[in-house]
C-alpha cells in the first residue's frame, strides 16, 4: 500500500496546473453539452430554425441565455 500512495504522489506532482486545468476544460464542456442536449427549449428551438423563424446562431444564443 504504501507504494500505492507514493505512486499517486508522484503522478500529481508531475500532473501540471495547465493539464488539470485542461481536464477541468473538457469536463465542464461534457457536463454544459450533456445539459444542453436536454434542455426543454431545444426541440422547439430546433423546429423554429427549421421553419425559418430563427437561424441557428439566434436559436443557440435564445438557449444559452433563458437557460
Amino acid at each position: 500500500m504504501p507504494q500505492l500512495i507514493e505512486a499517486i504522489g508522484a503522478h500529481r506532482r508531475t500532473d501540471t496546473v495547465a493539464r488539470r486545468t485542461a481536464r477541468a476544460h473538457a469536463q465542464i464542456l461534457s457536463l454544459a453539452q450533456t445539459r444542453l442536449r436536454t434542455h426543454p427549449r431545444l426541440a422547439g428551438l430546433a423546429a423554429d430554425v427549421a421553419s425559418g423563424r430563427h437561424d441557428a446562431y439566434a436559436a443557440a444564443d435564445l438557449l444559452l441565455n433563458q437557460g
